[in-house]
C-alpha cells in the first residue's frame, strides 16, 4: 500500500488513514494501491480544508542558493556556486578560495536564485520530490540549515498527527520556564486555536532570494511568491487571501521591506519574525576588520580581506551593520583590555549616524572598510572607493526607510511575532553588542629593542585621545583583528575585543529586542544559537505558537 500513516485516532480505532497531497498546484491529489479484499477495514481519506494559508519561510543571508548569470572562470553560466545542502561539502569549496575568486564568483549582479537545492525524497501531504522542488520551492534554500524544520512545520500544520502530537500539547502551557522571557506576560495557546486551525490548511513554501544584492530588491522577489501562492491556492473547492511569513534572520528585513514599503500588508496575515538584527549587528562589524569566528570562517572567510572581498561589493551584507536605530557609540576606542578597559574615543555620537561617522571614514585605522581590500579581483569597471560608497549608500536609504526619523521604532506588519536569543552565560550564546579596539600594550623600538623577548620592552601604556587618533602610523594589520601602529620609538598594540553581550551568538539582545514596540508578542529564548536557530526545539514550539495566534484572527471562508 502506498502512502499509509500507521495512525490511531482518538476513538482508538485502528484505521488505515490516507493523507490528501497538496502539490502545490492548487489541486488535492489521492493516490491509494489496490489491496487485498480480506483488507475490509475502511480507507479513510482527510478532505484538506477549503480555507487555505500558506506559510512562506523567508531564509537568512546566505539562506539562499545561488548560481551565476554569466561564466566565471571554468564555472559555466548557471552553475551553482553557493549550495548548502543537507550533506555539507560546501566549506570545502570556499575554504581554499583566494579574496579575488570570492569577489568574482560572488557578485551581485551576476548571479540569482538556485532551485537545485536538495529536498526531501517524499512527504506525506505535498508528494514527491519534484512536487516540492518545483512547486513549494524549497530547492532555493539550504536544506543544512532549514530542511529539518521546514519538514517539521508541515508536518505540524497538515496531518493529524502533527496536530494530535505537536498542537494539541502546547494548549493551556505557559513556557516562560522553558522559553525565557515574554514581553508584556505568555499568552497561551487555547483550545479554540488548535480548533480553530484545523478548518484551514497551511502549505509551507519558501522562498529565496539573492542575498548579496539589496534587500529592497529582494522583497520585490518575496512580493511576487506572495501573489504566485495566492493564486495557486485558489481554485473552485480552495479559498486564499493572505499568507504567513516566518523569516530567519536577514529575511525579517525582507519580509518588512515587502509588507511595509511594497504595500503588500493586506496579503499578509500575519508575520514570525525569527532572530532577526531589528537594528543591525555589531559582529558585522567585527567580521569585517578581523575575518570570522569558529568554523564559520571556513565559509564566511577567515580574515579581513576574504570577508572584504564580498561585503564590500553587496549591498544586502551592509544593511546587516548596525544602523542608525542601534545603540550610539557602539565602536570604541581605548586602551587596557577587558574589564580595565578604558575608554578614550567613541562613535557613533548620540547626535551622529554610523554611515558617516564609521561606514564612509575613508583611510581611518579604525574605519570599517580597508579601501585596499575592495576590489582584490581588479575589475577594470570597478571604480574601487566610490562603488563601495554607493553600496553604503543604499543601505543608508534602505534603513532610513524601515525606521524614518519620525517612528524610530521601525515599520512592522502590525500583526508581528518576534523570536529572539537572550543567552548571557554560555560562550556560543555570546555577541558583540559593542566592539572596542583595545590597547593591551606600548613597547619601546629602540635601539635596545630585543626582538627574541619584545615584552622586556613594554612600558607604561600613556595614550591621550589626541595621539590615538591623529599622531600613531599603522604600521601592520593582520587580518584578524589585530593592528600595531607607532609613533617615535614607541609601537603600540591594538586588539579587537572579545564578545560582551548576550544574544544568540550573532545578533545581540538589543538589536533582536528592538522588534518588541513592533511586535504584539516577543519571545525572548534562552539556548538559541543564531544559525541553527529554528532546528532548536524550543524556537519551533514557539513559531508554531505564533502561527497558531496569527491564524486565529484569519477568517475561515465558507
Amino acid at each position: 500500500m502506498s502512502d499509509h500513516i500507521p495512525y490511531k485516532d482518538e476513538r482508538s480505532d485502528p484505521l488505515r488513514l490516507v493523507e490528501v497531497k497538496d502539490e502545490g498546484t492548487g489541486s488535492d491529489v489521492v493516490r491509494w494501491s489496490l489491496t487485498n479484499r480480506n483488507l475490509n477495514d475502511p480507507v479513510v481519506i482527510t478532505v484538506r480544508p477549503t480555507t487555505v494559508l500558506p506559510i512562506i519561510f523567508v531564509p537568512g543571508i546566505m539562506g539562499s542558493n545561488l548560481a551565476l548569470i554569466n561564466a566565471v572562470g571554468k564555472k559555466s553560466a548557471g552553475a551553482p556556486v553557493w549550495v548548502f545542502n543537507s550533506g555539507g561539502g560546501m566549506a570545502w569549496d570556499w575554504t581554499s578560495l583566494n579574496p579575488a575568486e570570492r569577489q568574482r564568483l560572488l557578485d551581485p549582479a551576476n548571479t540569482r536564485v538556485y532551485a537545485g537545492g536538495d529536498v526531501p525524497d517524499s512527504m506525506d501531504a505535498i508528494g514527491d520530490a519534484s512536487a516540492i522542488r518545483n512547486n513549494r520551492f524549497w530547492g532555493e534554500v539550504g536544506a543544512g540549515s532549514y530542511e529539518e524544520f521546514l519538514v517539521w512545520l508541515s508536518d505540524a500544520l497538515n496531518t493529524k498527527r502533527g496536530i494530535l502530537f505537536t498542537q494539541k500539547p502546547l494548549i493551556d502551557k505557559n513556557f516562560t520556564k522553558d522559553w525565557g522571557p515574554v514581553s508584556g506576560g505568555f499568552i497561551k495557546t487555547e483550545k479554540d486555536d488548535v480548533d480553530h486551525a484545523t478548518k484551514i490548511s497551511f502549505p509551507v513554501y519558501a522562498c529565496g532570494y539573492n542575498w548579496l544584492q539589496s534587500n529592497f530588491e529582494s522583497a520585490k522577489i518575496l512580493q511576487k511568491r506572495i501573489a504566485h501562492v495566492i493564486k495557486v491556492n485558489n481554485g473552485p473547492s480552495r479559498k486564499c487571501e493572505k499568507v504567513i511569513l516566518v523569516t530567519h534572520s536577514m529575511g525579517g528585513l525582507v519580509a518588512r521591506a515587502c509588507s511595509e514599503l511594497l504595500g503588500m500588508q493586506d496579503k499578509i496575515a500575519g508575520i514570525v519574525h525569527g532572530v532577526m538584527p531589528a537594528t543591525g549587528a555589531g559582529v558585522a562589524y567585527k567580521r569585517v576588520r578581523a575575518g570570522s569566528e569558529g568554523t564559520a570562517q571556513l565559509v564566511l572567510g577567515r580574515n579581513a580581506e576574504a570577508v572584504s572581498a564580498v561585503f564590500a561589493n553587496a549591498p544586502g551584507a551592509l544593511q546587516l551593520l548596525p544602523s542608525h536605530t542601534y545603540p550610539s557609540e557602539w565602536l570604541q576606542l581605548g586602551v587596557n583590555t577587558g574589564k580595565n578597559f578604558k575608554k578614550l574615543h567613541a562613535v557613533p555620537a548620540a547626535d551622529k549616524n554610523p554611515y558617516d561617522e564609521i561606514y564612509l571614514k575613508r583611510g581611518e585605522w579604525w574605519s570599517l572598510m580597508r579601501e585596499e581590500l575592495i576590489n582584490p579581483a581588479g575589475v577594470s569597471t570597478h571604480r574601487g572607493w566610490a562603488d563601495y560608497a554607493g553600496n553604503v549608500e543604499t543601505a543608508r536609504k534602505f534603513h532610513n526607510k524601515l525606521a524614518p526619523p519620525e517612528l524610530l521604532k521601525g515599520k512592522y506588519h502590525p500583526v508581528t511575532y518576534s523570536l529572539y536569543g537572550c543567552g548571557d552565560d554560555d560562550s556560543d550564546e555570546r555577541t558583540w553588542g559593542n566592539v572596542r579596539w583595545e590597547c593591551e600594550g606600548a613597547y619601546r623600538i629602540d635601539h635596545a629593542y630585543r626582538m627574541d623577548n619584545p615584552f622586556s620592552n613594554k612600558v607604561p601604556t600613556d595614550l591621550s585621545k589626541a595621539k590615538m587618533l591623529n599622531e600613531l602610523r599603522v604600521t601592520n594589520d593582520d587580518g584578524n583583528g589585530g593592528i600595531s601602529m607607532v609613533q617615535g620609538k614607541m609601537m603600540w598594540n591594538f586588539e579587537l575585543s572579545g564578545k560582551d553581550s548576550g544574544g544568540d551568538g550573532t545578533v545581540p539582545t538589543c538589536s533582536g529586542s528592538a522588534a518588541n514596540a513592533g511586535s504584539l508578542k516577543s519571545y525572548a529564548l534562552t539556548g538559541i544559537e543564531h544559525e541553527p536557530a529554528y532546528r532548536n526545539s524550543h524556537f519551533q514550539l514557539a513559531t508554531l505558537h505564533s502561527i497558531l495566534k496569527i491564524a486565529r484572527r484569519v477568517r475561515v471562508l465558507a
